[in-house]
């Protein structure tokens, strides 16, 4: 089931679909709101793809830290140095993804300027 909440492209296809239902019946209106449904359905997927069995697995991993994976905070050290902004940290193979301060976002995209930092990577949980 689509969560039309979570993005106003999701909630403008569901209008569509509803805008198809309300004119009547007929199999031209059924073939039509069925593809729009499946519009609708792949609208979803590009916005909100969906983690492989694979995925699941490696994310779920120890030594894998990832914003929001529900462990709480953790302190990320490459090499000893802090990063404040890590999104992403793998223990075992020393990766760790952070934001470029001041945040930048790419140009032409919604996406936030990242990168990778390589080295002896450790972990370590935040007492509050």
């Amino acid at each position: 089931m689509t969560d039309i909440s979570r993005h106003p492209l999701l909630k403008q296809a569901y209008d569509v679909c509803q805008a198809i239902e309300q004119c009547g019946a007929s199999v031209q209106l059924t073939h039509a709101v069925c593809k729009a449904g499946d519009l609708l359905r792949a609208i979803d997927e590009h916005l909100h793809p969906r983690q492989t069995a694979d995925e699941i697995e490696y994310f779920s991993q120890a030594h894998v830290h990832t914003v929001g994976d529900g462990r709480g905070l953790r302190r990320i050290l490459v090499d000893g140095v802090e990063f404040r902004d890590a999104s992403f940290a793998d223990s075992e193979l020393g990766i760790v993804v952070a934001i470029d301060q001041p945040c930048r976002v790419m140009p032409g995209t919604d996406r936030i300027v990242e990168y990778v930092v390589m080295g002896d990577v450790r972990v370590e949980p935040m007492v509050t």
